[in-house]
């Protein structure tokens, strides 16, 4: 069992629901947000972490990516992905006819646009949903709601107006579980890794070629600037196939040689929640 992990918080969060799911542990810790999350990470205050990646609609979660990419020097490694669907819910105190003000995550925010330009109230961003519940649920006052999780609404005891508030039914955000255990091949792995192409023409294109050769599909790219140099990027590749596999080696081995800078940052098995 887990000794400590940690999440997005606060309780009620998303993240924490997937922590909940997914790891047994003798404590979940959480954390106001994503960047103190994971110094604590890497510190070793918390043996695991999990964070949010990217969502079906708003797209990456940049905080989490550019974190990965700037510690990609510490000892860890992408144990798990899962992929929950989220259905987000209004919620406040003494009924929704007189909403003035939401507030939640700015990705829920955006992700039931279409909702809240309905009503035509002003919106304030919080940390997490989970965080914008506990203030709304402190203030106790009419006219303030918030967008958040049905499971986050009962935790703050929250008057539940309005659900499935989404623009979008598919509306999915996938999680990773950080920690320090390569985990072992189960036939329907994927693997994350990193580089950094030299400055020449075509090099990326070589670089992708190599799994082409291989008959490894590539289900995700993303391109994050290095932040050293204007117009230097970082290259984020997720492949089928496990690190330890044949194939999936001999074509990491092949990207080490072919860039100026590589890193695989883990292999793991898809695991949809719902």
């Amino acid at each position: 069992m887990t000794s400590k992990i940690g999440y997005l918080g606060p309780e009620g969060s998303y993240c924490e629901e997937v922590a909940a799911i997914t790891i047994r542990a003798d404590k979940y810790l959480p954390f106001a947000t994503i960047s103190r999350l994971l110094q604590a990470f890497y510190k070793g205050e918390v043996e695991k972490a999990i964070i949010p990646i990217e969502n079906s609609i708003e797209g990456i979660v940049t905080p989490s990516i550019d974190s990965l990419i700037a510690n990609s020097g510490n000892q860890f490694v992408i144990e798990g992905e899962y992929i929950l669907q989220v259905k987000h819910c209004l919620a406040g105190i003494g009924g929704d006819e007189e909403i003035k003000q939401i507030i939640s995550h700015h990705q829920a925010l955006a992700q039931c646009s279409r909702f809240v330009e309905s009503i035509i109230v002003e919106t304030e961003t919080a940390n997490s949903t989970a965080k914008a519940a506990q203030i709304v649920a402190k203030k106790r006052e009419k006219g303030l709601a918030v967008i958040c999780s049905t499971r986050a609404a009962d935790i703050y005891g929250l008057e539940i107006f309005r659900k499935d508030i989404g623009d979008n039914s598919n509306n999915l955000t996938r999680f990773f579980l950080l920690g320090h255990e390569v985990q072992k091949p189960n036939g329907r792995d994927k693997t994350f890794v990193i580089f950094q192409t030299e400055d020449k023409p075509g090099a990326l294109v070589r670089v992708l070629q190599i799994f082409d050769a291989l008959d490894i599909n590539i289900a995700y790219i993303q391109s994050r600037p290095s932040k050293i140099k204007l117009g230097d990027c970082i290259f984020l590749v997720e492949t089928e196939g496990h690190q330890n596999e044949k194939d999936t080696s001999v074509a990491l081995e092949k990207v080490m040689r072919k860039t100026s800078f590589s890193r695989v940052l883990g292999s793991y098995p898809k695991r949809n929640l719902n």
